[in-house]
C-alpha cells in the first residue's frame, strides 16, 4: 500500500468511508504513484469515484484521475492568500518611543508659581514657563503630529497591500464622463 505522505501543497481529504484506503491495488497503484506521486491514496480513491466508475482499470483512467487532481490543486490555489503581516517601519517605532517619552512627562503638569516671591519670582516663573513651553510642549506636539502622520501612512500601506483587484485604465474622455456622472450623484 502507498504511504500516505501528504506534503503541504497537496490536497487534504476528509477521512470518510466513502474514500476508504486500499481500493487501488497492484499495477494501478504503481501507475497512480507515477502519475501523481504527491497525492495520497485517499485522494486517488476520491478521484476514482469522481472521474471513473470507482474501479481503476486502464492507463487512460489513471491519467484522468491525475488531471482531476491537478485541476483540484489549481482550484485550491485560487483561494485568496492570507493577509500579509506587515511590520511597522523603524521610523514609526522610533517616533512612537519618542512620543511615549513625552507622554511619560505629561503628569509633571505646569510650572509652579509662588505668588509671595515678588518680582523676581514672577520673572523666574515666566522664564521657566517659556522654557517648558518651548522644550516640552511644542516638541511634544511636533512628535505627536509626526507620529499620527506616520501611523496614517502605515495604515494606508497596509490597506493598499490588501487591495484585491485592479485599478481601471481610463483615457481622458472616459475620466470626464466618470467625473460628470459621479459629480451629479454627489451634489444631490
Amino acid at each position: 500500500m502507498a504511504d500516505n505522505y501528504n506534503p503541504s501543497g497537496s490536497l487534504q481529504f476528509e477521512r470518510t468511508d466513502k474514500h476508504r484506503l486500499g481500493r487501488i491495488k497492484g499495477k494501478w497503484e504503481d501507475a497512480m504513484m507515477a502519475e501523481i506521486p504527491e497525492a495520497n491514496e485517499r485522494a486517488w480513491n476520491q478521484g476514482a469515484e469522481e472521474v471513473t466508475d470507482g474501479q481503476v482499470d486502464s492507463h487512460a483512467e489513471v491519467r484522468a484521475i491525475g488531471d482531476w487532481y491537478r485541476s483540484k490543486l489549481k482550484e485550491g490555489n485560487e483561494e485568496p492568500a492570507p493577509a500579509i503581516q506587515r511590520e511597522p517601519s523603524q521610523e514609526l517605532l522610533d517616533v512612537r518611543e519618542e512620543w511615549d517619552h513625552f507622554e511619560g512627562r505629561r503628569g509633571e503638569g505646569s510650572i509652579h508659581y509662588n505668588p509671595t516671591s515678588g518680582r523676581t519670582g514672577a520673572a523666574d516663573y515666566g522664564n521657566r514657563a517659556t522654557d517648558d513651553y518651548f522644550s516640552r510642549f511644542i516638541p511634544h506636539l511636533n512628535v505627536q503630529a509626526n507620529l499620527e502622520a506616520l501611523e496614517m501612512g502605515d495604515a494606508g500601506s497596509r490597506h493598499s497591500d490588501r487591495f484585491e483587484g485592479e485599478v481601471p485604465k481610463l483615457d481622458s474622455s472616459e475620466i470626464k464622463d466618470v467625473y460628470d456622472y459621479y459629480s451629479k450623484k454627489i451634489s444631490k
